[in-house]
């Protein structure tokens, strides 16, 4: 609990998150984490441009629960 009051003073606000479950994808992550991060990079650019913002926040997390393909 502690920990956490801490981490909310030090982090910056997250403008958007986005949740990857990866149970057992060793063969698909590699190819699709690239093309995912890019086309939300290109998104958030865009939209960065048409609202006139200059920081936009992001977050990707990766989760993986014991998966038996080293993933």
């Amino acid at each position: 609990e502690d920990y956490l009051r801490e981490v909310s003073k030090t982090s910056k606000r997250v403008d958007f998150s986005l949740l990857i479950p990866a149970y057992n994808e060793k063969k698909r992550l590699p190819d699709m984490l690239p093309v995912t991060i890019n086309v939300i990079i290109s998104l958030l650019i865009l939209k960065c441009i048409v609202l006139g913002e200059k920081d936009y926040n992001y977050e990707i997390i990766v989760v993986n629960d014991a998966s038996k393909d080293n993933t």
